[in-house]
């Protein structure tokens, strides 16, 4: 299969609708440590023998995954949140950007 001046092999030539249908997503990463933290929290039961729901806060770097904050509580409030950007920064530095 020949497409515009370009050789395709046979693999690709079988299996191109394939290739079509998957999505491909493109990750922009900041050029190092400290240029953008990802902030979030998640309600689970993060401690199985409590059979209770908690929250965790969670800071993470985005270029090297690292997490830098974090903090488990019963119930996430807007004071919470606070605490552990505080802690964070308190520990790692100001970000250039802060994502929540």
């Amino acid at each position: 299969m020949d497409i515009s001046g370009v050789k395709i092999s046979i693999f690709l030539e079988k299996n191109i609708g394939n290739l079509k249908k998957k999505k491909i997503y493109v990750r922009l990463k900041t050029p190092g440590p400290g240029f953008l933290f990802q902030h979030d929290t998640s309600h689970h039961i993060w401690l199985p023998l409590t059979n209770t729901y908690s929250d965790l806060i969670l800071t993470k770097d985005d270029y090297s995954r690292r997490i830098v904050g974090r903090r488990l509580i019963e119930k996430e409030t807007s004071f919470d949140h606070l605490l552990t950007v505080r802690k964070t920064i308190e520990q790692y530095g100001l970000p250039l950007s802060y994502y929540v």
